[in-house]
């Protein structure tokens, strides 16, 4: 057994053995040592000590009590204590209706179990209980009371996903802004004003600890669609490693060891979540409060499109292609444009009965010199271009290639799409970007990294050996997106 435990467990078998051996259950031991039950067993085992190994059961017997202060301990109305069992180590209670039922002795004080708050309930009594409350069961989502179950919120709509406990003690989140924010209700509101049905979606448990990335925010069953909304502050790097450290305390208080998983990592949980839905067929959008706050209309033209509610419906054939100029390209962009204008050096643009609908924009790569980077492609608010994109990416892959370039590279961001645009336009998939991060600070300011360079921040009076040291000392905090594809179109 030596061999198989860390030095560390066997410092505390001494102590382990003097604890059983003097009456102390197995269970109580485990936690006062931090020792696992299992490996516990096999010390017993080793030692010859299983005869001193004692249940919870088994303690509860040795004090045992006289039927008279058992009886006074049973709450009135929970029957009457004839007699002790030896064999089950519990006392025998009379109902009034002659049924019997059992309890040791640290559980007499809860009586009969059929009158237990915590007694199984029919699918007639959730109905009931629920419809009381307001709310109107999901029949086929209930399987018991300590599951949970989703009910649909008469004075609202809104399908809610909970133990059915919780639907006492916690109001509507829609109706009493309960664990929502009002960023994300006035999100869901929004989206629920197209038709849609929305509601949470909680993922199937596959790892330990509780609650690990276990939910979507707004989800609509309709199109398999889900948008996470993340409040900074909320999501920021900072506060996840301070919650980390809370759930790691509290962990080791209650003489338990919390497992960390990806979830908890600030650099992985948002393209974790991602993936995590992708799996299981679900498209997912994950947006920032920042985004939303400043940029609404911008935010809410690229959902307006992903949710199919475009009210402008235009062929691209009725569309005419031309070249324009950088400010009217970049007039469009901060317009409609979620990144807002950028530097180009060639611009085209779809024009309907004279319209500007739509525009792309090309440019050097940033970086590798003689490459060429297609940087913007955008539409009109409430406006489909049906095949414009194909139009547009024609037109500057013919001046590309005048201009004798070898290929077109492009980006797509994970957080709003999976790229199937330029897959469509005969791009092909060249890398996956792992996530990348941006400052902000507690009056929601943002802050690009290229911005928060060391010999940046050091201007600003930053310390610290890090960037990440330095921009915590001004009172930065970072979050971590879901990465990017690089995407390119060969040209010859």
């Amino acid at each position: 057994m030596a061999g198989k435990i860390s030095q560390k467990t066997l410092e505390k078998i001494p102590r382990f053995i003097e604890l059983i051996k003097s009456g102390i259950i197995l269970k109580q031991a485990c936690l006062e040592l931090k020792l696992d039950h299992r490996m516990a067993l096999k010390i017993l085992e080793k030692h010859n000590l299983m005869d001193f190994h004692r249940t919870r059961n088994e303690s509860a017997a040795d004090k045992r009590l006289s039927l008279e202060e058992a009886n006074r301990r049973l709450p009135e109305g929970h029957g009457i204590i004839i007699k002790y069992d030896e064999n089950f180590k519990a006392y025998i209670i009379q109902r009034n209706d002659g049924s019997t039922y059992k309890r040791i002795t640290s559980q007499i004080f809860r009586g009969d179990p059929e009158k237990s708050s915590k007694k199984q309930i029919t699918l007639e009594e959730a109905q009931k209980r629920l419809l009381e409350l307001g709310y109107e069961l999901i029949t086929e989502t209930f399987i018991n009371s300590r599951t949970p179950l989703e009910a649909k919120h008469i004075q609202c709509g809104y399908i809610r996903r909970n133990n059915l406990f919780n639907y006492k003690t916690q109001g509507c989140p829609r109706c009493n802004n309960n664990g929502n924010s009002d960023q994300e209700r006035s999100l869901d509101n929004w989206v629920r004003s197209f038709g849609f049905q929305t509601k949470k979606f909680l993922f199937p448990k596959d790892c330990k600890g509780p609650g690990k990335g276990k939910e979507i925010d707004i989800f609509i069953p309709e199109l398999n669609l889900g948008i996470e909304f993340c409040g900074l502050m909320y999501h920021g790097e900072y506060n996840k490693k301070r919650q980390v450290d809370g759930k790691i305390k509290f962990h080791t208080a209650k003489g338990r060891k919390y497992i960390e998983t990806d979830y908890d990592n600030p650099k992985k949980s948002h393209k974790i979540k991602l993936d995590k839905a992708n799996s299981i067929g679900i498209n997912l959008i994950t947006l920032f409060s920042n985004e939303w706050n400043n940029s609404v209309g911008k935010v809410k033209s690229i959902l307006r499109s992903r949710l199919g509610k475009n009210e402008i419906k235009i062929g691209a054939r009725e569309t005419e292609i031309k070249q324009i100029s950088t400010s009217i390209a970049n007039e469009f962009l901060n317009k409609y444009h979620l990144q807002g204008g950028s530097k180009q050096i060639i611009s085209f643009g779809l024009f309907y009965n004279n319209e500007l609908v739509a525009v792309i924009t090309g440019n050097h790569h940033h970086r590798i010199k003689g490459k060429f980077v297609l940087n913007r492609l955008c539409f009109k608010t409430n406006t489909t271009v049906i095949g414009g994109a194909s139009k547009l990416n024609s037109a500057l892959e013919k001046w590309a290639k005048n201009a004798a370039y070898e290929d077109i590279i492009s980006w797509s961001d994970n957080r709003w799409s999976n790229g199937s645009v330029y897959k469509a336009l005969g791009y092909f998939l060249e890398n996956e970007l792992p996530p990348d991060y941006f400052y902000f600070d507690n009056r929601g300011n943002t802050y690009s990294k290229q911005s928060c360079q060391k010999k940046h921040l050091l201007k600003k009076g930053a310390i610290g050996n890090t960037e990440w040291e330095m921009a915590q000392s001004l009172g930065y905090d970072r979050i971590w997106d879901c990465g990017k594809k690089t995407w390119v179109k060969k040209l010859i």
